[in-house]
């Protein structure tokens, strides 16, 4: 046992696991807590530091001091995250807790690239509602009236209604992405959480729709932008002339991740202004 953002005493954890089982083949960061929710103004700066110190200094020690042991024979690292910060920002208050699992996300990813020459693979667990205890180490102090005033039928959960997941659920995951089965999956967060924040997001912006100015497509080079008017093409310069020779052209393409140098998408395309729909 050790506290996960000491130094010395994860040291000491990771000496002791290695003499007794001279090899390691998983680290799994899932220490963490949802620390204080309250507004921003009202967040003490001791409360916002614990909560860094527990779920992001903790990651990071996990990750330094145990990667050498992983190293050697390669192996799967999995951090668990959220929703919250990564694709749910409805909770009001979480500001320091949604930070620190946006940012493990982050981590995650940029450790893939670093670690792939070594064979180690690097992913982050999100889960969403998920019966735990973590809400025993939860201090609520965010006022209701800060929401926005959106209203969701019953059954917050398109899979599962208002039953929340389970941690075998998670445990579940876990075990795949230790597993070799997931030999080829890394850098990658995976959502567990029943469809929720997608329900809830897709709920939001239908009710808080409203008119937008016309917006215009231009694709240059295979990279799509949205345009807000056509001063802001004739800034870039795609005139009548760019777009006599546009069929023509062979710049050659930005590379593309995934595609490597060679990207069939080389035409240069533009749309006049005296040419533009309005996409709504």
């Amino acid at each position: 046992m050790a506290d996960v953002a000491d130094a010395l005493e994860m040291e000491s954890a990771f000496k002791k696991l290695h003499r007794k089982w001279k090899r390691l083949d998983v680290i799994f960061a899932n220490a963490g807590v949802n620390g204080v929710w309250a507004p921003i103004t009202k967040l003490k700066i001791e409360e916002w530091d614990e909560t860094i110190r527990i779920n992001l200094r903790g990651t990071f020690l996990t990750m330094k001091l145990g990667l050498p042991y992983l190293a050697d024979r390669g192996g799967s690292v999995i951090i668990t995250a959220s929703v919250n910060g990564t694709r749910m920002f409805s909770n009001v208050g979480a500001s320091a807790y949604a930070t620190t699992k946006a940012a493990q996300v982050a981590f995650a990813k940029m450790l893939a690239v670093e670690l792939g020459q070594q064979h180690i693979r690097v992913n982050a667990i999100c889960p969403g509602s998920i019966e735990t205890e973590i809400n025993d180490n939860t201090e609520n102090r965010a006022s209701e009236s800060l929401a926005p005033k959106v209203e969701f039928p019953e059954g917050e959960i398109p899979l599962t209604g208002k039953r929340p997941g389970t941690a075998d659920q998670v445990a579940e995951l876990a075990l795949f992405l230790a597993s070799d089965v997931s030999s080829h999956i890394t850098g990658t967060e995976i959502f567990i959480d029943g469809a929720h924040p997608c329900f809830k997001a897709r709920k939001r912006q239908t009710s808080e729709r409203r008119e937008e100015p016309p917006r215009a497509i231009v694709i240059r080079s295979g990279w799509p932008s949205c345009a807000r008017s056509s001063a802001w093409i004739q800034k870039l310069g795609h005139g009548t002339k760019t777009t006599e020779r546009s069929m023509t052209s062979t710049e050659s393409s930005p590379t593309v991740p995934m595609m490597g140098e060679h990207n069939p998408q080389k035409q240069l395309w533009s749309y006049q202004s005296s040419s533009l729909k309005s996409l709504g």
